[in-house]
């Protein structure tokens, strides 16, 4: 069941998890496509024009594509795949739950 965390303002922590949300969604992708992220990269001059290619060929915004950059590809294993699709759904219900909270007349 998730949770609040009532230290922060409720805009902040959607924001907060919205962000996150955003990055787990590039890493999602990143597990289930490692070989066509990894050409993509192999293919590019620098860290630079990859970041570029990320974001024209996913749509990913600038700190999605730094995310995807800078994972390791030991990330692909079962075991982390398995951890970071889970992180996706866990924010996904998150988001959910901070949402009916934000506008309690859609519960």
């Amino acid at each position: 069941m998730p949770s609040r965390n009532e230290e922060l303002p409720l805009p902040v922590e959607i924001e907060r998890t919205e962000s996150l949300l955003r990055i787990f969604k590039a890493l999602t992708l990143l597990v289930r496509e490692p070989h066509a992220v990894l050409d993509l990269l192999l293919g590019a001059e620098g860290p630079e024009s990859a970041v570029a290619a990320l974001r024209e060929r996913y749509d990913f915004d600038e700190d999605q594509a730094t995310a995807v950059l800078e994972a390791q590809f030991r990330r692909a294993t079962v075991s982390d795949r398995r951890m970071i699709e889970e992180r996706h759904r866990e924010l996904v219900a998150q988001i959910a739950y901070l949402r009916t909270l934000e506008n309690p007349s859609d519960r």
